[in-house]
């Protein structure tokens, strides 16, 4: 049994059931649906966050379950912010207002939004890798100055970039490695701690995505189609967007000794800028 999709009249899990239930407040707008999939698993094996939607018309849509975690003032907050940022360029997905104009369903516990599914092919070509590094980073650097010029008031965690280096990220690694290399990280740690700290401290600081990797941004033929995962974002330095997404982007390389060459070569394009 799949309980991944959800051809229509087919056997399917409990959230399936309740996605479904809770696509009929849109219906005036999407019409009848040809198909649900899961979009997005849920971690650690809980329950589905994200279904792509079918319509018969053939278009596409994200609904998404927040499952009770945000409230309506938060839900105001994400839809005027959006709404701020399309109108400076960004590639943002605007939720969709059910029938009844309010800007979510909620039944029990479950609080959907539906959005339309933005066009992505997750490729670089046919621009190459260095020119989407900088499509990337020109993306990025729009982003920041609507963030930045935004009038209106986010409910936001404050970013303490050293506190976390020296509490949090260098304990971390420390654990993790074993022999040679706990060693090697210990003698280079010892030498720039106290340097990376003061260069962490005092940054200029704004609203940021906070959580810029390359799941939440979509691309499409080369440039970037949207950003994603925007009801959270917390206040920090620009900087750490930047750092963020570049770590992730080679995180997967090291093991490629070609594509981390790649890498560090096509990082010189990453040219964050408007």
């Amino acid at each position: 049994m799949n309980h991944n999709r959800d051809p229509i009249g087919g056997d399917k899990p409990s959230e399936m059931r309740r996605a479904r239930a809770a696509l009929g407040a849109w219906a005036g707008h999407i019409g009848p649906i040809a198909a649900l999939e899961v979009a997005h698993p849920g971690w650690a094996g809980g329950e589905a966050t994200a279904f792509a939607v079918t319509t018969k018309r053939g278009e596409r849509f994200i609904l998404k379950n927040a499952a009770g975690k945000l409230n309506a003032e938060r839900i105001d907050t994400e839809y005027n912010l959006l709404r701020h940022l399309q109108a400076f360029g960004v590639p943002v997905a605007l939720p969709i207002l059910p029938d009844s104009g309010q800007l979510c369903v909620r039944d029990q516990n479950d609080v959907y939004l539906l959005y339309p599914m933005l066009p992505a092919d997750h490729t670089i070509a046919p621009t190459g890798v260095e020119q989407v590094y900088a499509n990337i980073g020109a993306a990025v650097a729009r982003l920041h100055v609507a963030l930045a010029a935004y009038p209106g008031q986010v409910d936001s965690w404050t970013m303490d970039l050293p506190r976390t280096l020296s509490e949090e990220a260098i304990p971390r690694l420390q654990r993790a490695l074993t022999g040679h290399d706990a060693d090697a990280f210990q003698r280079v740690v010892a030498g720039l701690q106290d340097e990376m700290t003061a260069a962490l401290a005092d940054l200029p600081v704004q609203l940021i995505h906070g959580d810029c990797h390359g799941g939440n941004y979509l691309l499409y033929r080369g440039d970037v189609s949207g950003f994603v995962d925007l009801d959270h974002l917390p206040t920090g330095p620009r900087v750490y967007d930047i750092g963020y997404l570049l770590a992730d982007m080679a995180k997967a390389q090291f093991v490629n000794i070609q594509a981390h060459r790649d890498w560090l070569e096509a990082v010189m394009h990453f040219r964050p800028r408007v």
